[in-house]
């Protein structure tokens, strides 16, 4: 049982109010100070309302066995906050600063939000500040040594021209120096510094995982204002397998939306290195968002005998890339479709795995033939057909602002293909290189865990 000082006389509520949010602080530790397990209504027995939590400093604090329900603790300093035992259901720790696994021992903490989710619509709960976009605030990190060439690919593509105009931030992370030394990413870091002093993980996923802990401090410094992260990896190595789960489960700590985009091994790599990439997918879905899954064995199936490895493996970068500029592109159109923060971050659903094509077309029924190209990836084993009743993003660009009644034809192309689908989210934005030609981009969920 708790020991401290008794309750404040609810007579003095009147003069309380009038107090600063220090006088209401010293309150609410005082109350916690009780075995009571009813904080908020103390709280508001003496006048005082339970948003003045949000943005502050409750370092150490006990919130054991409290009743936190709904609480919005956004932005606030949780360091060595104890939450053992307490009810933590519709809680906002949006941006909170606390320690690994800090809810662990809460009760419901699966129902609380790290970050801004759908969940919020739903429950009509609105943050207490309006959460503002800003272009840069969207990183792709690459992780190992496929993660790595595959930000090299983005930079010189489309991607690249994103963050040419403030779009988005690249980022690599590695153990392996040589490696991070070719980058062209703007942001580097040398996973297990002092360990591994720069010599690689030897394919093994524990020193890659050993050695992005040993740089936590590193990657937090790196995802410093970053809302939206894409992580980018190959499956079956050390560094990619290791370090990816970490660096997730750190920005997701931070209130980060978290999309995986990994990749599996070819057949003839063993059967070994594909169970260690199973094994590293399946924990890396457990602390993202949402995440893109292309077995490299699928590259065979748009390889010519001519393709060169390099030439294939952009093609599997290039289902990110879709995802991608799908995202900065429809948060940051200014034409009237075009999505908010919460849009997209309500699209995702707890490491469910994504379908992503993109379509190009011209001609009289070009809206037509891009959105069916799109639909037809190779690169995934599901048939977006089998998708029904999932939430879809749709993202249609063209040369000029896209005509009304052709937007239509699209969307009743869209349930015309999809009969299945009843929650598709669209945004359009203009491209003049397209010229003629209508570009559409389709991101849908393929399954949940």
């Amino acid at each position: 049982m708790r020991k401290g000082p008794p309750l404040l006389d609810t007579h003095a509520s009147a003069l309380m109010l009038e107090y600063t949010f220090d006088t209401f602080r010293h309150v609410a530790k005082r109350l916690l100070a009780e075995p009571s397990g009813k904080f908020k209504a103390q709280l508001k027995a003496l006048g005082f309302s339970v948003d003045a939590l949000n943005g502050h400093a409750w370092r150490n604090t006990d919130f054991r066995d409290e009743d936190l329900t709904g609480l919005d603790f956004s932005d606030c300093d949780l360091t060595g906050s104890d939450f053992a035992g307490s009810d933590v259901e519709g809680c906002f720790f949006t941006g909170a600063k606390a320690g690994k696994g800090f809810l662990r021992e809460a009760k419901n903490a699966d129902k609380a939000f790290l970050a801004l989710r759908k969940s919020i619509v739903e429950k009509g709960r609105q943050p207490s500040q309006p959460p503002t976009f800003h272009p840069t605030s969207i990183m792709v990190m690459g992780v190992g040594g496929a993660g790595g060439n595959a930000v090299d690919n983005f930079v010189e593509g489309q991607v690249g021209g994103l963050a040419a105009q403030g779009g988005v931030r690249f980022s690599v992370a590695n153990t392996d120096a040589q490696a991070l030394r070719r980058s062209k990413a703007q942001q580097r870091i040398l996973l297990g510094r002092s360990s591994l002093s720069g010599l690689g993980a030897g394919a093994r996923p524990e020193v890659g995982e050993t050695a992005a802990e040993e740089s936590r401090d590193e990657i937090q410094a790196a995802l410093e204002g970053i809302e939206f992260l894409f992580i980018a990896a190959g499956m079956g190595g050390g560094s990619g397998s290791g370090a990816s789960p970490v660096i997730a489960e750190i920005a997701r700590q931070r209130g980060i939306t978290v999309v995986g985009a990994v990749t599996l091994p070819f057949g003839f790599e063993g059967s070994h290195r594909m169970e260690v990439a199973k094994a590293a997918l399946k924990k890396l879905r457990g602390v993202v968002d949402a995440i893109i899954v292309v077995p490299n064995q699928n590259l065979f199936r748009v390889a010519s005998e001519r393709t060169t490895f390099a030439e294939a493996f952009r093609m599997a970068d290039a289902s990110l890339e879709v995802c991608v500029t799908t995202l900065v592109k429809a948060l940051t159109s200014d034409n009237a479709l075009r999505l908010s923060p919460d849009d997209v971050s309500s699209f995702f659903s707890e490491g469910a795995m994504l379908f992503v094509g993109r379509g190009q077309a011209e001609g009289s029924s070009r809206h037509i033939s891009a959105l069916e190209q799109a639909l037809d990836n190779p690169l995934f084993d599901t048939d977006p057909l089998e998708l029904k009743h999932q939430p879809a993003l749709l993202h249609v660009q063209s040369a000029r602002p896209f005509p009304l009644i052709e937007l239509d034809r699209v969307m009743v192309a869209v349930f015309d293909l999809l009969p299945g689908f009843h929650d598709v989210a669209i945004a359009t934005s203009t491209e003049p290189s397209l010229e003629d030609k209508v570009c559409v981009e389709f991101i849908a969920l393929q399954s949940n865990r």
